[in-house]
């Protein structure tokens, strides 16, 4: 849960970005972007004649989850992150970094970002904002620094 994850962690962030970039959302629970599945890409995943659960947010796909051992094929239109035996999958469209670069033209950002991530999925952006990679527990003490200096600066 990314809720908890901040909280372990004591960072107060403003803006979250969940489910592999479908949707955004501020520190307030307000939701300021969504992009879920088209009833177009619904029915294409459903002929994959696999056994997928779609992931809803509210009455809306926002990704879909299998067995990694169900998929062997995915539509281009998808993108896939793999934990354990399960697959999530996601519109190619939802990729962390852009979903990243949306939020910062909305807000109308013009300063520095600084970039936590956990995951080889993370990777993209982290190269991208310059960004930090983080493995749990945290014993480095360079990201042990680091994280104090994101407590203090808030």
């Amino acid at each position: 849960n990314l809720t908890n994850e901040c909280r372990e962690l004591g960072l107060k962030p403003d803006y979250f970005i969940a489910w592999s970039g479908a949707l955004i959302g501020d520190s307030s629970g307000n939701i300021l972007w969504v992009n879920p599945f088209s009833e177009e890409e619904k029915m294409e995943m459903n002929d994959l004649r696999k056994k997928i659960v779609p992931i809803y947010y509210k009455n809306l796909v926002l990704q879909y989850m299998c067995s990694s051992e169900e998929i062997n094929y995915l539509p281009k239109s998808t993108y896939h992150e793999i934990y354990g035996d399960k697959v999530y999958i996601s519109k190619s469209t939802n990729a962390k970094t852009s979903a990243i670069v949306r939020l910062l033209q909305h807000i109308k950002w013009k300063g520095d970002v600084v970039a936590f991530g956990d995951r080889h999925y993370d990777m993209e952006f982290l190269k991208y904002f310059d960004g930090t990679f983080i493995q749990y527990p945290i014993t480095n003490k360079l990201q042990i620094k680091q994280k104090e200096i994101v407590e203090e600066n808030g």
